[in-house]
């Protein structure tokens, strides 16, 4: 999978050599960063409530059996959440969802 769009922005505004410190192109990149974080937290909003409990059994280390029987779904279903956390939160593995999960301060710690 392609490095994300944060990621390679990331990349360029470390990289001294490619931009001036203070020069257009950096402040370009800051503020595209910027609105690309505002819409991960915008479609992290837009989470199901179901969306999120499966993120917080996720978060206490559930696997998608455990976490299927605790909330009365199928496996596939549980996959089928999961699939849609990842691409709301723009992540590819549970590991990204969480940390995602955790940079945007979604509730993941309630009952």
């Amino acid at each position: 999978m392609p490095p994300s769009a944060d990621a390679l922005i990331r990349e360029a505004l470390n990289d001294a050599r490619a931009l001036p410190p203070l020069g257009a192109q950096r402040a370009f990149l800051l503020r595209v960063q910027r609105e690309l974080r505002t819409q991960q937290a915008d479609d992290a909003g837009v989470l199901s409530s179901r969306e999120l409990d499966v993120l917080r059994e996720l978060h206490r280390g559930r696997s998608n059996k455990a976490i299927g029987r605790l909330l009365g779904l199928s496996e596939n279903t549980v996959k089928f959440h999961l699939k849609q956390i990842y691409r709301k939160l723009g992540v590819d593995s549970r590991v990204a969802a969480l940390a995602a999960a955790q940079r945007l301060a979604l509730p993941l710690d309630t009952a």
